[in-house]
């Protein structure tokens, strides 16, 4: 893992947006990625978790996208938005 300013190793999600950000990744694009990422939801549907366990995955998987778009944004704009 690559290693912040303040000496913390990045996490794997920040070090996802940085290499997307280095590669001239544009937001759009990121959020195609995560739009195409909605086949997952639908996967569930079809025979994966249900009730309380399907909520839960849902809310993991949209903050794992809320976060990964703010450690894009941040990476982008060239500074660091903590883990959170």
């Amino acid at each position: 893992m690559a290693v912040r300013t303040d000496g913390a190793e990045h996490t794997a999600a920040e070090t996802h947006a940085l290499l997307h950000a280095a590669e001239g990744f544009s937001l759009e694009l990121l959020v195609d990625e995560y739009w195409a990422w909605t086949s997952v939801l639908h996967l569930w549907g079809d025979g994966g978790p249900t009730g309380p366990a399907l909520v839960q995955g849902i809310a993991r998987f949209d903050e794992a996208i809320n976060q990964a778009l703010a450690d894009f944004n941040a990476a982008v704009r060239g500074g660091h938005r903590g883990p959170g």
